[in-house]
């Protein structure tokens, strides 16, 4: 099954919303409302809290200064990054591309489970679990640093909610409630119901577009490179992240354009492994927006190339071992100039 959720954005709010899910396995299963299926989440939901760590303090190299805890019951280290491998003081810029967990824990845990689990709620997640007792007793909880860092949430979440996230960083801080209609009329054009836009400011330009910048760096030269590939045809910067769950069973790519925004997922309706290589949702993003800007180039239909970058933002070069400013001849042969 394919979920796959398109938001066209226009500045400081969201006009609409596309919902796509073709059912490949099972042609007779019937889907009334696909973007409202909790799916388990996965670790792109990390970029919230990145969002929150960036407004509230920025240590650029912020890296793998956690440590490791060994676990005698599961003879394995917590928190473990995708590929086993720890490769110490990181910029949070490189933990993103290579999607690092270890760097997310840091910055959980840094601000407060408490705080994380409130700002998700800000975003309009509406699946998490705050205390829920079981009837054999026991309880679940989400307020923990390994569901929020590294999901795994106890009911999952929608690609609705997801995609309404991500559009936050799209607007530039603004988060807007998602819609799927403005206005029904009746027969004789009668008001029967308004869905009026709701929008909050979340978070200055600056943070998101500090943000945005990283996740270009995920399409170009990180998890999703040469997979995520139409933005080079047409010109146009694309921001994105993969994700997948630990057992392969969900598998994700959520990413946005200056014009829209959209969130895949893909996996089995029976829940099974999927053993397709590589990222399959980012490769089907991939071939929708490849579309999408196909249209608007064949019909020389005007787009934006490029995301705003706000005159409160200003480049330089950052020392990976201190943070400050680099020492030209100096930083750029340190042990970690590459990261």
């Amino acid at each position: 099954m394919i979920i796959f959720q398109i938001i066209e954005t226009i500045p400081n709010t969201i006009h609409k919303i596309a919902p796509l899910a073709p059912n490949r396995y099972k042609q007779s299963i019937m889907i009334l409302n696909p973007s409202d299926i909790l799916l388990k989440d996965d670790k792109e939901i990390e970029l919230i809290e990145i969002l929150k760590a960036i407004e509230k303090f920025w240590d650029a190299r912020l890296g793998e200064r956690y440590i490791a805890v060994y676990n005698e019951e599961t003879k394995s280290y917590w928190p473990r990054n995708s590929s086993g491998n720890y490769q110490g003081l990181v910029s949070v810029d490189y933990a993103v591309k290579r999607s690092l967990n270890t760097v997310v824990v840091n910055l959980c845990e840094e601000m407060g489970i408490d705080a994380v689990y409130s700002n998700m709620l800000s975003y309009g997640y509406t699946t998490l679990a705050d205390h829920d007792v079981r009837g054999d007793g026991k309880v679940l909880t989400d307020r923990g640093t390994a569901p929020l860092a590294l999901g795994g949430l106890t009911y999952g979440v929608t690609v609705r909610e997801h995609t309404q996230a991500y559009a936050t960083l799209a607007n530039k801080g603004t988060t807007s409630k998602a819609r799927t209609y403005s206005i029904v009329r009746d027969s004789t054009g009668k008001v029967i119901l308004e869905n009026n836009e709701e929008h909050s400011v979340k978070y200055q330009e600056a943070t998101t577009a500090t943000l945005t910048n990283m996740l270009t760096h995920v399409v170009e030269n990180g998890t999703a490179a040469g997979i995520v590939n139409f933005g080079f045809k047409y010109g146009v910067k694309v921001a994105g992240k993969t994700g997948t769950t630990s057992d392969k069973k969900d598998v994700y790519f959520s990413g946005y354009t200056p014009d829209f925004v959209g969130c895949c997922w893909y996996g089995y309706d029976n829940n099974k492994a999927i053993t397709a290589g590589g990222n399959p949702a980012a490769s089907l993003w991939n071939a929708v927006f490849d579309e999408i800007y196909k249209y608007y180039h064949e019909n020389q239909i005007s787009y934006k190339t490029a995301f705003d970058i706000p005159d409160s933002i200003v480049k330089v070069k950052v020392c990976a071992v201190s943070g400050k400013l680099a020492v030209e001849g100096v930083c750029d042969h340190d042990a970690y100039s590459g990261n």
